[in-house]
Protein backbone atom coordinates (compact mmCIF):
# COMPACT_ATOMS: atom_id res chain seq x y z
CA UNK A 1 0.00 0.00 0.00
CA UNK A 2 0.84 2.92 -0.61
CA UNK A 3 -0.15 7.48 0.23
CA UNK A 4 1.23 10.07 -1.92
CA UNK A 5 1.42 12.33 1.19
CA UNK A 6 2.10 15.76 -1.18
CA UNK A 7 1.90 15.90 -4.52
CA UNK A 8 -0.16 18.92 -5.80
CA UNK A 9 1.46 19.13 -9.77
CA UNK A 10 4.66 20.47 -10.44
CA UNK A 11 5.82 22.75 -9.43
CA UNK A 12 3.97 23.85 -6.73
CA UNK A 13 2.84 27.82 -7.07
CA UNK A 14 5.43 29.74 -4.80
CA UNK A 15 7.35 26.53 -3.87
CA UNK A 16 10.84 25.87 -5.29
CA UNK A 17 11.45 23.17 -6.92
CA UNK A 18 13.04 21.15 -4.75
CA UNK A 19 9.71 21.83 -1.78
CA UNK A 20 7.38 21.06 -5.05
CA UNK A 21 9.04 16.92 -4.62
CA UNK A 22 6.45 14.39 -4.13
CA UNK A 23 6.71 12.93 -0.94
CA UNK A 24 5.23 9.22 -0.97
CA UNK A 25 4.53 6.93 2.45
CA UNK A 26 4.85 2.86 1.21
CA UNK A 27 3.46 0.57 3.58
CA UNK A 28 4.17 -3.71 3.43
CA UNK A 29 3.61 -6.21 6.21
CA UNK A 30 2.89 -3.12 8.49
CA UNK A 31 6.46 -1.78 8.08
CA UNK A 32 6.56 1.99 6.63
CA UNK A 33 8.89 3.73 4.42
CA UNK A 34 9.01 7.13 3.90
CA UNK A 35 10.48 8.69 0.72
CA UNK A 36 10.89 12.42 1.17
CA UNK A 37 12.43 13.20 -2.54
CA UNK A 38 13.93 16.61 -1.75
CA UNK A 39 12.22 18.98 0.19
CA UNK A 40 13.84 21.35 1.97
CA UNK A 41 13.02 23.62 5.05
CA UNK A 42 9.62 24.74 3.57
CA UNK A 43 8.70 21.38 2.35
CA UNK A 44 9.37 19.52 5.62
CA UNK A 45 7.01 22.14 7.47
CA UNK A 46 4.39 21.40 4.67
CA UNK A 47 4.79 17.45 5.43
CA UNK A 48 4.16 18.29 9.31
CA UNK A 49 1.07 20.45 9.17
CA UNK A 50 -0.12 17.80 6.51
CA UNK A 51 -0.56 14.42 8.23
CA UNK A 52 -0.36 13.68 12.05
CA UNK A 53 1.06 9.95 11.31
CA UNK A 54 4.20 10.61 9.65
CA UNK A 55 5.71 7.14 11.85
CA UNK A 56 8.09 5.01 9.95
CA UNK A 57 10.64 2.50 9.86
CA UNK A 58 12.98 3.85 6.75
CA UNK A 59 12.93 7.23 5.56
CA UNK A 60 15.12 8.46 2.89
CA UNK A 61 16.44 11.77 4.56
CA UNK A 62 15.41 14.70 2.54
CA UNK A 63 17.24 17.25 0.60
CA UNK A 64 20.24 14.44 -0.06
CA UNK A 65 21.25 15.18 3.75
CA UNK A 66 21.75 19.10 3.28
CA UNK A 67 21.09 21.26 6.28
CA UNK A 68 17.50 21.89 7.54
CA UNK A 69 16.38 23.81 10.56
CA UNK A 70 13.32 21.41 10.84
CA UNK A 71 15.47 18.24 10.33
CA UNK A 72 14.77 16.98 14.49
CA UNK A 73 11.29 18.08 14.15
CA UNK A 74 10.97 15.38 10.93
CA UNK A 75 12.94 13.01 13.10
CA UNK A 76 10.30 13.14 16.39
CA UNK A 77 7.27 12.60 14.46
CA UNK A 78 8.52 9.45 11.79
CA UNK A 79 10.94 7.92 14.48
CA UNK A 80 12.71 6.49 12.02
CA UNK A 81 14.44 3.05 12.68
CA UNK A 82 16.49 3.19 9.96
CA UNK A 83 17.38 6.55 7.80
CA UNK A 84 19.69 6.71 4.13
CA UNK A 85 21.30 9.45 3.23
CA UNK A 86 21.44 9.65 -1.09
CA UNK A 87 23.94 12.53 -1.37
CA UNK A 88 27.73 13.61 -1.91
CA UNK A 89 29.57 14.61 1.29
CA UNK A 90 29.82 17.98 -0.10
CA UNK A 91 26.04 18.15 0.32
CA UNK A 92 25.51 16.57 3.51
CA UNK A 93 24.98 18.47 6.48
CA UNK A 94 26.93 17.20 9.78
CA UNK A 95 23.81 18.54 12.01
CA UNK A 96 21.41 15.97 9.96
CA UNK A 97 23.88 13.30 10.88
CA UNK A 98 24.29 14.19 14.37
CA UNK A 99 20.39 14.33 14.70
CA UNK A 100 19.85 11.44 13.13
CA UNK A 101 22.20 9.71 15.55
CA UNK A 102 21.31 11.47 18.41
CA UNK A 103 17.59 9.87 18.20
CA UNK A 104 19.46 6.32 17.13
CA UNK A 105 18.71 5.92 14.05
CA UNK A 106 21.06 3.81 11.88
CA UNK A 107 21.77 6.11 9.47
CA UNK A 108 23.54 4.70 5.99
CA UNK A 109 25.01 6.88 3.31
CA UNK A 110 25.32 6.29 -0.31
CA UNK A 111 28.01 7.96 -0.73
CA UNK A 112 29.90 5.31 1.70
CA UNK A 113 27.67 2.30 1.89
CA UNK A 114 26.84 2.23 -2.22
CA UNK A 115 23.27 1.00 -3.00
CA UNK A 116 21.09 0.10 -0.13
CA UNK A 117 18.69 -2.68 -0.13
CA UNK A 118 15.66 -3.13 2.47
CA UNK A 119 14.12 -6.12 2.37
CA UNK A 120 10.95 -6.58 4.18
CA UNK A 121 8.91 -9.90 5.56
CA UNK A 122 7.51 -11.32 8.23
CA UNK A 123 10.63 -11.55 10.11
CA UNK A 124 11.32 -7.62 9.72
CA UNK A 125 13.64 -5.72 8.01
CA UNK A 126 16.86 -6.79 7.08
CA UNK A 127 19.59 -4.18 5.55
CA UNK A 128 21.96 -4.94 3.03
CA UNK A 129 24.93 -2.53 1.76
CA UNK A 130 26.27 -2.90 -1.74
CA UNK A 131 29.80 -1.48 -0.15
CA UNK A 132 30.86 -2.92 3.17
CA UNK A 133 33.22 -0.57 5.32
Amino acid sequence: DKDILRYEGFPVNNLSVNDSSSVVLIEYLDYKILLCADIGEYGIKLLLSGKDDLNADVIEVPHHGGFCVKTEDLIRHVRPKHAIISGIPSVVSMPTIEAYEKFGSNLFKTYQDGAITFTINEDGIQVSKFLQR
